[in-house]
């Protein structure tokens, strides 16, 4: 007999009797900015008060700066929008358990769990950009959820849109891109033709709205990233080669020639993505449990 993966609809985004949680939230998060809201040197980008470079991702800076139309002390209005993120990722995160059919008992336990990680109470008590790209990322997933059980293209449409924003909130969102594109062609219900599709486009869409702001703003004379797409600093191709040996010596003599040492290095890479594609690979209908 197949197994059904179905999510089952719920009555309601998530039980009431996890409002408690939120309050305990709210308490901690006024405990803890009672005298303010904590600021880093970041801080300083996000809230408008230093424009040269601009280094950090737009999004949350422009939330900022959209409370801010308002009027208002930017910083007061970063506490205001941190606290609502605090409660929107504790919604979410209570959406996921209730869409993963987990009991009401264990589904408030994880939520204080999570709101007592001191990580998470320190970034939404700070103006960092965290807690947004936090928001981003796990509507992005939802969604994706949604697309792999439905084949919905509304879902997929809004899952790329919410990966292009959480990139363009936080720069080291990039892998989810290819994650949630690999989870739609591997995890989808849908025939294998249309999940290619379907796991292009959200690549698409997702890599290109961030492609595009680059561009944008590097007409417009902006700094854009910059940082050179580099990944520690600026390594040059004798650091590469260093990493690539360093790894390669836990099966090789680091004596070899380095096309050996490169080669091995991959396929151990791709055994590795293959071996976890095909440990979590669903069974298909039909097939025996």
């Amino acid at each position: 007999m197949s197994a059904d993966y179905s999510v089952q609809r719920q009555d309601a985004f998530f039980p009431k009797v996890v409002w408690p949680v939120f309050l305990l939230g709210l308490i901690l998060y006024v405990a803890g900015t009672w005298q303010g809201i904590g600021l880093r040197p970041d801080s300083v980008i996000y809230l408008s008060f230093w424009d040269e470079g601009r280094q950090q991702g737009p999004v949350y800076s422009m939330l900022i700066d959209l409370a801010a139309q308002l009027g208002g002390d930017r910083v007061v209005l970063a506490r205001l929008v941190n606290l609502g993120l605090l409660l929107l990722n504790l919604s979410l995160f209570a959406h996921i358990l209730v869409a993963a059919r987990v009991r009401t008992v264990p589904m408030i336990a994880g939520m204080v769990a999570l709101l007592f990680l001191p990580q998470f109470l320190y970034v939404h008590q700070t103006v960092l950009s965290e807690p947004l790209a936090l928001a981003l990322l796990l509507g992005a997933l939802i969604f994706t959820a949604r697309v792999m059980e439905t084949g919905s293209w509304t879902a997929l449409v809004l899952a790329a849109v919410l990966t292009a924003l959480a990139l363009l909130t936080r720069f080291s969102s990039a892998p989810l891109i290819g994650a949630c594109a690999l989870a739609i062609l591997v995890y989808g219900r849908e025939p294998r033709s249309a999940r290619l599709i379907q796991s292009v486009v959200y690549g698409t869409i997702s890599s290109g709205a961030f492609l595009a702001w680059v561009a944008v703003d590097r007409i417009m004379g902006g700094a854009g990233v910059d940082r050179k797409f580099a990944l520690l600093g600026e390594p040059d191709l004798s650091t590469l080669m260093n990493a690539v040996t360093t790894v390669a010596t836990f099966f090789l003599p680091a004596a070899l020639p380095m096309a050996i040492l490169a080669g091995t290095v991959t396929l151990f890479l791709a055994a590795i993505v293959l071996c976890m594609v095909a440990a979590f690979l669903p069974a298909r209908p039909g097939l025996s449990q």
